[in-house]
């Protein structure tokens, strides 16, 4: 009986490398729009908090790279170990490679992305800085004529497309005369905090406006957002979002012109948008650090707070039997601070009613003048004052 021989040495691990390069992009890159980016605004609809978001879309890219691992093996396997299944394993090979080519090119077709709903066209702007996806030659000539000072591009040359829009917009730039400032970020695997760190640097400057992107316009631009939101929490009141009477997770009920607010855990946005932005000084968080269930909570809080400046103070209750007396008392300290505060609890337990009910009994009655209790008294002419 003839053995079978199988295609070994270099030229194996040759082909094996192809395969994996080319399944690992392809693949890769339809996993992200069609299954990471849907997931990820799946989570946030849901109001999972960025950190519990990063770390399960952290390790669902990882995963990626342990499926095309085993993919690449199986090809090796099947296609690899005898002599005659080679030219049918490099049939495969080239409709694997050809279509990493297609989709490599697709992604370099900005407005095909738009087209298929992938890419934000939608722009999100402040004052100074406009938030958006991968600005063409028209787009960067729009922006030097609307005054702007400059583009932060969030592009990271270590992805192969994104090298060639990089360079390519970088060329743009130079005939439109807008300066073009890198600060390459990847999401969910990099904490980002060097490239966050140097463009609040760049933007310190208040009389410059910034047009900042990624490539999609939907996550990157999110953490810059977010970041420069909290560098700058002096925004005009006519700026801000009227606070909402509810949030994700339950209702928001102001206290003394909202120096104190009473509401729910809030999710990511929610923080930014109703917390940081309106210059609440102090978290205080009525979950326990003793439950397993809240102790996840408060860490996100406790890098929350620390991220923007706030101060947090545990302030522990009950959330099915709260006392009484420690509500009163968590409802005399929030009342008592000099700053902002908002007060929090998960969803809206007996611990929430509890305390809006001993905010509202702690809540300053209004003084009645001299005119008032005169002529009260003018009205009680039979009244004899010393019986």
């Amino acid at each position: 009986m003839q053995k079978t021989r199988s295609l070994k040495g270099w030229r194996r691990w040759l082909l094996q490398l192809l395969f994996i390069s080319s399944f690992g992009f392809a693949g890769g890159v339809l996993y992200l729009l069609f299954f990471l980016v849907p997931f990820e605004q799946w989570l946030a609809d849901r109001g999972t908090a960025q950190g519990i978001v990063d770390l399960v879309l952290g390790a669902l890219v990882f995963g990626w790279g342990l499926i095309s691992l085993c993919v690449t093996a199986f090809f090796g396997w099947l296609f690899l170990s005898r002599r005659r299944d080679v030219p049918a394993g490099i049939g495969v090979l080239a409709l694997v490679v050809v279509s990493s080519f297609a989709i490599f090119y697709f992604l370099l077709d900005t407005d095909f992305m738009v087209a298929l709903g992938e890419m934000n066209e939608e722009n999100v702007e402040s004052e100074r800085f406009t938030y958006g996806a991968y600005p063409d030659e028209r787009r960067l000539e729009e922006l030097k004529d609307e005054g702007y000072d400059g583009v932060i591009t969030l592009l990271n040359p270590d992805i192969p497309f994104e090298k060639v829009l990089l360079d390519e917009e970088l060329a743009n730039a130079e005939n439109s005369g807008l300066s073009i400032h890198s600060y390459p970020m990847l999401p969910w695997i990099s904490q980002n905090e060097k490239s966050l760190r140097e463009i609040e640097d760049l933007t310190d400057d208040d009389t410059k406006r910034f047009y900042v992107h990624c490539y999609l316009g939907k996550h990157r631009v999110d953490y810059v957002r977010q970041a420069l939101s909290t560098a700058s929490p002096g925004t005009a009141p006519e700026e801000l979002e009227p606070l909402p009477k509810t949030f994700e997770r339950g209702r928001v009920v102001p206290f003394d012109d909202e120096k104190v607010i009473l509401g729910p855990y809030p999710t990511e946005e929610e923080w930014f948008n109703f917390v940081v932005r309106r210059n609440v000084k102090e978290v205080v968080s009525t979950l326990n650090p003793d439950d397993p269930g809240d102790a996840v909570w408060i860490e996100e809080e406790k890098r929350i707070a620390k991220e923007n400046g706030l101060t947090l103070t545990l302030k522990p209750l009950d959330a099915q039997s709260p006392d009484p007396r420690a509500a009163r008392e968590l409802a005399a300290y929030v009342r008592g601070r000099d700053e902002k505060v908002y007060v929090h609890d998960f969803l809206e337990s007996e611990r929430f009613q509890a305390l809006e009910a001993a905010l509202r009994e702690t809540e300053p009655r209004p003084e009645r003048d001299a005119g008032d209790t005169a002529s009260r008294s003018a009205s009680s002419p039979n009244e004899n004052p010393n019986p």
